[in-house]
């Protein structure tokens, strides 16, 4: 597991922090990563299957006081990368993502290596997408719906729209409707993502049956904050580290099992599968009510 940057509060300053770290689940043992070559602060990570991929920023430069008295945070986002070799141990710097527009990103791998960045549902307007392969980007036009989901398939990438699922076709730049979501049940929030399927806080799970391509619609997870769901082979695994919940069903996401982790009061944690353990790491602890305070938590246990 890698783990990589965040920030210092430091009164009302946000410091970008650079530094990363391993985890090794089998040694039980952390060692350094090498910074690379900018800190970030807000960027998006994924690894495409040999490199671990930093694609985005923010830049707080500083407050903003408006016409009616209100203020906010004067942010600016980039589409700076870079990527991480563990079997090197090196950092390699990349072009900046070529994507337009000032806003939030995310990023999908699919099973060839290549990274997809795009748009997404909290993002401001933006015209395109970009697939990075090896160092090089391609443009291609951002999904006909802001996406609430992009996965990654064996070999190119669906978008999950609010009401449309869509494939790439990065030879021809296009993206194909394929299926659409049951009728009269869209996306109130944004859904946390899986290779199984599509979370949705709040209303019943949906499941991408790839590559088939159909999207059917099971029963409710009984949790109420879901940090993270991943598939793990056949296992999939919801965690809900605020109410110290996990949930695990198998690929056909019919039925849920329980049962409680010693994490609770923490949200916006990152979760992640390694060799069948489940691995929750950091967040913001807001057991107390009066007080949101980041949190360096870490737990992890066997996969039930």
């Amino acid at each position: 597991m890698l783990v990589f940057g965040g920030i210092d509060l430091r009164g009302a300053l946000e410091v970008p922090r650079n530094d990363g770290w391993i985890y090794s689940v089998g040694e039980g043992t952390w060692k350094p990563l090498p910074p690379p070559p900018a800190e970030r602060l807000g960027m998006t990570a994924i690894w495409d299957g040999g490199r671990f991929v930093l694609v985005g920023a923010v830049e707080n430069r500083g407050t903003v006081v408006h016409e009616d008295g209100s203020s906010s945070r004067d942010l600016r986002y980039t589409h700076e990368a870079a990527a991480y070799d563990p079997d090197t141990g090196r950092w390699t710097e990349l072009s900046p993502a070529p994507i337009d527009g000032d806003g939030p990103i995310g990023l999908a791998a699919d099973g060839t290596g290549a990274v997809v960045a795009y748009p997404t549902s909290r993002g401001f307007p933006v015209d395109n997408a970009a697939i990075l392969t090896g160092t090089t980007w391609v443009t291609v036009p951002a999904p006909p719906e802001r996406p609430i989901s992009v996965v990654g398939l064996d070999a190119g990438f669906l978008a999950v729209g609010l009401e449309t699922v869509y494939r790439l076709d990065a030879a021809a730049s296009t993206w194909e409707p394929t299926a659409r979501l049951p009728e009269g049940l869209t996306a109130a929030a944004e859904p946390v993502r899986t290779d199984a399927g599509v979370v949705i806080p709040g209303v019943p799970t949906l499941r991408l049956s790839l590559p088939e391509l159909t999207v059917t619609e099971h029963p409710p997870l009984e949790l109420d904050w879901v940090d993270a769901i991943r598939s793990d082979g056949n296992t999939v695994v919801a965690v809900d580290t605020f109410n110290g919940r996990l949930a695990v069903t198998d690929e056909s996401v019919t039925e849920w099992s329980y049962e409680h982790i010693p994490v609770r009061g923490i949200r916006a944690s990152s979760v992640c599968l390694v060799d069948g353990r489940v691995i929750v790491f950091g967040g913001q602890d807001q057991s107390d009510a009066s007080t949101v305070r980041s949190t360096d938590s870490f737990w992890t246990g066997t996969v039930p």
